[in-house]
């Protein structure tokens, strides 16, 4: 029997982030039995789904068949979510994130487009499926969608002063750093490829490392050169922007 393309879910909650991001937590057996980190799903207040908006699977309860989505502040508004206790919520769509090698060296690099996938990857990490050492760099224009803290985690390295670290992924004991255009405190002030050029790390020499990328189109191709100087493997997942 093939599987209907999408189907009506109950919202059972939503928050709002720092920068008026939304997060909603659905039911949906399906989704929360198939999909994976990086991928995305379309979404609508009514069944006319190709015409919906883009949300960015964060995680996944399977016990409960719930999964936590991810919309921009813009997106939220057009759904009118305050309106609504049910969504039209498609399957998964997208390309995934490559299952980390045991023992694997990952550096993570994402956008705030990206941050949803890297928080829902953290899952898999921190559950126990993979014995991967991960260190996350996180890039936003401006202001993140969390409230950044002081990294419990020491970097090889590090520039003085960057210890601003998302606080899930710290939770989850995967150590990461913040970049921002604006100067945020304890953020590195530039782009990802100008922070990585200044980091003095045999992580760009280590072929046993794996570089995972995700994020827009922009922020992808900003890192297309510097990933070529790293010995290791790389995988991109590029997201969609409704």
């Amino acid at each position: 029997m093939t599987k209907q393309a999408h189907q009506r879910c109950k919202i059972l909650s939503t928050s709002t982030a720092p920068n008026n991001d939304v997060i909603i937590r659905v039911e949906y057996k399906e989704l929360a039995e198939s999909v994976l980190p990086g991928q995305y799903v379309h979404l609508s207040i009514d069944e006319s789904i190709e015409q919906g908006c883009i949300a960015y699977v964060m995680g996944v309860d399977q016990k409960q068949a719930q999964v936590s989505l991810y919309l921009s502040a813009l997106n939220s508004i057009n759904l009118d979510l305050s309106q609504k206790n049910q969504l039209w919520i498609s399957l998964a769509k997208g390309e995934a994130f490559p299952q980390p090698e045991f023992s694997n060296l990952l550096l993570i690099l994402a956008d705030e487009l990206g941050l949803a996938s890297v928080i829902f990857l953290s899952q898999f990490l921190s559950a126990g499926k993979t014995q991967s050492r991960a260190l996350v760099f996180l890039y936003s224009e401006s202001q993140f969608p969390f409230s950044a803290q002081p990294s419990r985690f020491l970097v090889p390295n590090m520039l003085p002063g960057v210890i601003a670290a998302c606080p899930l992924l710290e939770d989850r004991k995967i150590p990461s750093r913040l970049a921002s255009s604006e100067f945020l405190p304890g953020c590195y002030q530039g782009s990802i490829t100008e922070f990585i050029h200044e980091w003095d790390s045999d992580y760009i020499n280590d072929k046993d490392m794996t570089i995972l990328i995700s994020g827009q189109s922009t922020f992808v191709r900003s890192l297309e050169l510097l990933s070529d100087e790293f010995k290791g493997k790389k995988h991109v997942v590029e997201l969609p922007v409704c």
